[in-house]
């Protein structure tokens, strides 16, 4: 194996597993042997290589996520097909993504959200934000919102098909959105009864293998089919969101 600058002092060098990845538990280990005695991580690798090892236990520790993952097609309006009502009083919830800026670094978009608190007739509530890739990952992203002082994991799990919006630009149809411990879960469509009709069952059942959810979470109903039958909003409710379809 080829001499990696940064790594002089760990005996046999960067450990491999039978696929040529990094074993990250067993590189590890190899550090922890070195720091105990008295040196310190930084000692022992330097920031380039430290960055390196962070991306590689993210990816070792963290579950799979579309790998082809584009985040312009992600963006425009999305509403609810499934969610977790038990861990949110909002109900009728339309979100809109927009004003991507994306390199090979990092990438930012604002998040908009208008929903009605406590039932489908309660107030009428704003949210405003940003979210930011969080890592190596472009689907691993961190969602920064009026609601919270922190920055919340906001993971792309899984991709429906592409369709188009309104002016013929390519969108996902729906996305399964939710954290490391998988709880809540949102799936966010483009078009609630058109998901119904067509997708809800395929991705009920892809939740229920994926262990998003189990019998404690069915014996609850803390992840259930979402509606909007009863949401109504007026016009210019929509107008932070600039032009763009209504919700009927």
């Amino acid at each position: 194996m080829p001499r990696i600058p940064g790594f002089p002092l760990l005996p046999g060098g960067i450990p491999r597993n039978e696929q040529g990845q990094i074993d990250v538990v067993q590189l590890i280990g190899s550090i922890t042997r070195r720091i105990s005695n008295g040196t310190t991580l930084a000692d022992v690798i330097p920031p380039e290589q430290l960055q390196t090892l962070a991306d590689n236990v993210t990816d070792a520790l963290l579950p799979p996520t579309p790998e082809d993952f584009d985040l312009h097609k992600f963006m425009g309006r999305w509403f609810e097909g499934i969610n977790s009502p038990r861990a949110t009083e909002q109900r009728c919830v339309v979100h809109h993504y927009g004003g991507l800026t994306k390199n090979d670094k990092t990438a930012t978009f604002t998040a908009l959200k208008i929903y009605r608190e406590g039932s489908e007739f309660g107030p009428v509530r704003y949210s405003i934000g940003y979210a930011f890739r969080g890592g190596n990952k472009d689907a691993m992203l961190q969602l920064h919102s009026s609601e919270t002082p922190d920055a919340q994991p906001f993971w792309i799990y899984k991709l429906g098909p592409e369709g188009t919006d309104p002016f013929g630009n390519p969108q996902y149809e729906w996305a399964v959105v939710s954290n490391w411990v998988k709880y809540p879960v949102t799936v966010l469509v483009r078009d609630p009864d058109k998901f119904k009709a067509k997708y809800e069952q395929e991705v009920l059942r892809w939740l229920e293998d994926q262990g998003f959810i189990n019998g404690f979470i069915r014996a609850f109903n803390m992840l259930q089919p979402a509606s909007y039958s009863s949401c109504q909003y007026a016009d210019s409710t929509f107008e932070v969101f600039g032009p763009s379809k209504r919700l009927t």
